[in-house]
């Protein structure tokens, strides 16, 4: 009697903890949020290249450069599913077209690796899951969801299905049996029949793939692996203030920002960029947002916004014919767009900026090739007059290393009354009395002064209140302080840029100070760093405070916004602009999180929208 009642008891009991045992062995749903470099789901990180943890409108991410950012994680999220969901909240922030940004990878069963070794290269050949994206013009991308193991390979690649960068989205990947679904917002891009088998122990990649190549520009979330296929509706969400799914064009903004690139760096390399591009800029989130090429034009390498707001203007860097050119453009602010005024000669080979004075009435230009500086009146229609005066700087060079006239930058003063011309070719800053009435220009005398052999001076600006000139050196990365008598010169002060156990190649590019003259900013390339000092207003003199990273190579320009709150970055081999909110408090920037590609980036120039 006992016997007969125990037996299905005992045989209940053993299906119950057979079925326990089968569930606890099965893969459980697992979420993985980006907020820590040392722990990501509970799980160690291995992290490569620099990647860094930001505050974001969701909350903390990890934000990863598009050169040799990425994390590893010794996990296969979805190992041993018979159907999945994969999901992620990211934003791509464009950069080089094929980025293969979350890799899900089965060990080979065989010899417990990642990857398979061929010769002296490595191949993606394992069982995998895949989230890869295309950019596409350099300002939309599209989702390739793609899945691979014994007896299955399938990409669900729709280059139809594009979608604007430098903004969050969810992206999913689905499989219920039979068909093989990706989702970007919930919305459906692809789907295929698929025989799926389910994958091995692995491991996880983010923002490149497990082989250490293409790597991915832009920021991670959050991550959740389900062992089954789910609907939309049960889909992680994106909140609503991230804008993810807002049209580009609609962008909301206060400022409108302009940033110049090169079409074609040099007589032997070209890049995919076409011009101007322009971003609406939200000065309450510290956001871009792309509006598109805003002018086709020739290596626009510098551009200047008029103190109105209404126009903006370009220089024309290495022109086919080598007869550069200033050109004038008038602003539409609803769309961003630029139209042409007219354009002018830069009376000489490699214009490399255009700058105008406070009155809006003058603007200047100079070579790097031609070793000229030239000065234009500006009209009220904000057309540019034919040259008035041009300078050719002649002489012999300091140093064996410095090539001859060289110029490549300008400052007016507050008042209009001087401008200082730095010479780099001949390691020399001009000093000019300027009339914008007469349209005049005289030299000073005498009319520059030397700066140490070899020393490149490039760039400058002025303290705001007048009394010191900041001028960074191209070539032995350094910068130096001036003080200003009647338009005349005396340095004060030199100091170096970069760290002094940087072994590596550096030349200064851009120099910034804050609208208050407390913080001044000088950009490394090489080092790939903004060199930060704090400024003594009463002395002028400069104290080294910090490097701060550009999140990018090679920073090639610096802009500041009216507003005094952020300070814009445009890394020229890292192709992006990146936004920084300053500290007023300690100079030191934190990025927005808010970055956007630009091909071949160079000057910057933003305004108000009106």
């Amino acid at each position: 009697m006992n016997r007969i009642v125990l037996l299905p008891a005992f045989v209940a009991l053993v299906v119950a903890t057979a079925i326990g045992g089968a569930a606890q062995n099965a893969p459980r749903q697992t979420t993985w949020t980006f907020d820590s470099l040392e722990k990501i789901g509970g799980l160690p990180v291995k992290a490569e290249g620099n990647p860094k943890v930001i505050d974001t409108p969701l909350g903390k991410a990890v934000q990863f450069d598009g050169v040799d950012d990425s994390i590893y994680l010794d996990q296969h999220p979805l190992a041993g599913a018979e159907q999945f969901t994969f999901e992620a909240i990211f934003r791509p922030d464009g950069g080089a077209p094929e980025q293969r940004w979350f890799h899900l990878a089965e060990r080979n069963p065989a010899n417990g690796q990642l990857v398979t070794l061929t010769g002296s290269s490595t191949q993606d050949a394992n069982a995998r899951f895949l989230f890869e994206l295309r950019v596409i013009d350099g300002n939309q991308w599209c989702l390739d969801a793609f899945v691979s193991g014994p007896g299955y390979n399938r990409a669900l690649l729709l280059r139809d299905k594009l979608h604007p960068i430098g903004q969050w989205y969810h992206v999913a990947s689905t499989y219920d049996g039979k068909m093989f679904r990706s989702y970007v917002n919930g919305e459906l891009q692809g789907e295929a029949e698929l025989a799926f088998k389910p994958q091995g122990p692995g491991a996880a990649s983010v923002a490149a793939r497990m082989n250490h190549v293409n790597y991915f520009n832009g920021a991670v979330r959050q991550a959740r692996f389900t062992p089954r296929a789910l609907t939309p509706d049960q889909f992680l969400k994106v909140p609503r203030q991230s804008a993810a799914t807002a049209p580009a064009q609609k962008a909301a903004g206060d400022y409108l920002l302009f940033a110049g690139s090169y079409t074609q760096p040099n007589a032997t390399t070209t890049s995919a960029s076409k011009g101007i591009y322009s971003f609406r800029f939200d000065s309450k989130s510290g956001t871009l947002a792309p509006l598109g090429l805003a002018a086709e034009i020739a290596n626009p390498a510098h551009v200047w916004a008029s103190p109105n707001g209404k126009y903006l203007y370009s220089v024309t860097w290495q022109s086919p014919d080598k007869m550069d050119t200033v050109s004038a453009y008038r602003i539409d602010h609803k769309t961003g767009m630029l139209s042409l005024i007219n354009k002018v000669s830069a009376k000489g080979d490699l214009a490399n900026q255009v700058v105008l004075d406070p009155s809006g009435k003058l603007a200047g230009t100079v070579t790097y090739n031609s070793g000229t500086f030239t000065l234009y009146g500006v009209e009220a229609d904000g057309r540019l007059s034919e040259p008035f005066y041009t300078d050719q700087h002649t002489g012999k060079p300091l140093s064996p290393r410095q090539p001859g006239p060289k110029a490549h930058g300008i400052v007016f003063s507050k008042d209009s009354k001087f401008a200082y011309v730095a010479e780099l070719g001949l390691d020399r800053v001009y000093s000019y009395r300027v009339d914008a009435a007469s349209r005049t220009a005289t030299p000073l005398e005498p009319p520059f002064v030397n700066l140490p052999a070899g020393s490149g001076p490039r760039r400058l600006q002025l303290h705001p209140n007048g009394r010191f000139l900041y001028v960074n050196h191209e070539t032995d990365s350094k910068v130096t302080v001036f003080e200003i008598h009647e338009g005349s010169l005396k340095a004060l002060q030199t100091l170096s840029t970069k760290p002094d156990d940087f072994s590596g190649n550096n030349s200064t590019a851009e120099i910034q100070i804050d609208k208050e003259g407390k913080w001044l900013y000088v950009s490394n390339r090489g080092h790939d760093s903004l060199a930060l000092y704090s400024v003594d207003p009463g002395k002028g003199t400069l104290t080294f405070v910090e490097y701060i990273p550009s999140l990018g190579r090679t920073p090639r320009n610096l802009t500041i916004d009216p507003s005094n709150e952020y300070l814009f970055c445009a890394n020229q081999a890292g192709e992006n602009v990146v936004v920084f909110r300053i500290d007023h408090k300690t100079g030191h920037l934190t990025p927005t999180g808010s970055q956007q590609p630009v091909p071949q980036a160079a000057g910057v120039a933003i305004v108000k929208v009106q």
